[in-house]
């Protein structure tokens, strides 16, 4: 498994590669799914024998919520899908990190997806949680959970 110093250098090199290339996706206000799935394509290719997946949702963490209604109570079953994650497909030994993107300019991390971010690594003994938020000129916020 890659310490953080490595996935840290993965992250980073991953980063320069999008900026560099894609650039358009951050300044053309395009959807954060399109912008973290090819910065999967990049972080997939700094690091071979793991995979590197967007959107993943072959094994999802289940939250019930309960919301009432005027006379009965309803469960609702949100499934918390993360944007990137870094693993072996079909087992959770190798699950490395899971990783959150946004797009803006606030310097601070989302509430919700740090505790998204918090659930998914102990549930699925993922080693690092990362939360980027890119702006059209960098990273704005990097957290490690």
């Amino acid at each position: 498994m890659p310490n953080r110093k490595i996935i840290d250098w993965v992250l980073c090199n991953g980063i320069d590669l999008l900026y560099e290339n894609d650039s358009y996706l951050l300044w053309g206000n395009v959807h954060e799914r399109t912008i973290a799935a090819q910065f999967a394509c990049y972080l997939r290719r700094l690091l071979p024998g793991f995979d590197v997946d967007a959107e993943y949702n072959r094994e999802l963490v289940a939250e019930k919520e309960n919301k009432k209604n005027a006379n009965q109570k309803k469960i609702k079953e949100s499934l918390v899908i993360p944007d990137i994650i870094i693993h072996k497909r079909g087992e959770n030994e190798r699950n490395c990190m899971v990783l959150e993107i946004k797009v803006g300019n606030s310097t601070k991390p989302d509430k919700k997806d740090e505790q998204k971010l918090r659930a998914i690594k102990e549930k699925f003994n993922y080693r690092y949680a990362v939360f980027l938020r890119l702006s059209n000129t960098g990273v704005i916020c990097k957290e490690w959970y």
